[in-house]
């Protein structure tokens, strides 16, 4: 980890546990969320919202009004999208171990980045698992595991991840 993303996981530290509200509630911690999110993440969009209480990797990138909920999680790498809004425990884990083995011992790790594209919608608690990418305008519902790809346009949920509808391209 370099000194930047260093000093960018320390000011989260402190901010992680400020207050959370909109920037007019609370303008001090919305700040100081985004100057440790600005040096944390390998890109950082303008007007990106960082959650309470979130562990996150050192591959993370954002982009413009977008916004990782309190209690996110980020193992491995990240890519998110313009205009995204992921809810609070919403999980990503772009690493899994290698299971071609047979034997615990000989276990390695797989690391697939998971790609979030532009106006997403991530609900409450949703899982998104290594390799995945989900399409524009797509919304992931509550408690999903989304362990494929998500088509454009499509509202996606349960467990695994089932299509439930289309919403139509624009």
């Amino acid at each position: 980890m370099n000194g930047k993303k260093l000093l960018g996981r320390i000011i989260y530290v402190v901010g992680g546990v400020l207050p959370h509200g909109s920037y007019q509630q609370f303008p001090l911690s919305q700040a100081v969320r985004r100057l440790s999110a600005k040096l944390l993440f390998d890109k950082c969009g303008e007007g990106i919202n960082l959650g309470r209480k979130c562990r996150l990797s050192n591959h993370i990138s954002i982009g413009d009004r977008s916004g990782i909920g309190d209690g996110g999680y980020v193992s491995g790498t990240l890519v998110i999208g313009n205009n995204v809004m992921i809810a609070p425990q919403c999980v990503f884990l772009g690493l899994n171990h290698a299971f071609d083995e047979l034997t615990l011992e000989h276990l390695g790790a797989v690391s697939k980045p998971i790609i979030i594209s532009d106006n997403v919608w991530i609900g409450y608690g949703a899982k998104i698992l290594a390799g995945v990418t989900i399409g524009e305008y797509a919304i992931v519902g509550a408690g999903a595991v989304v362990t494929k790809d998500v088509e454009p346009y499509s509202v996606v949920g349960g467990v695994p991840a089932r299509l439930i509808k289309n919403r139509g391209s624009r």
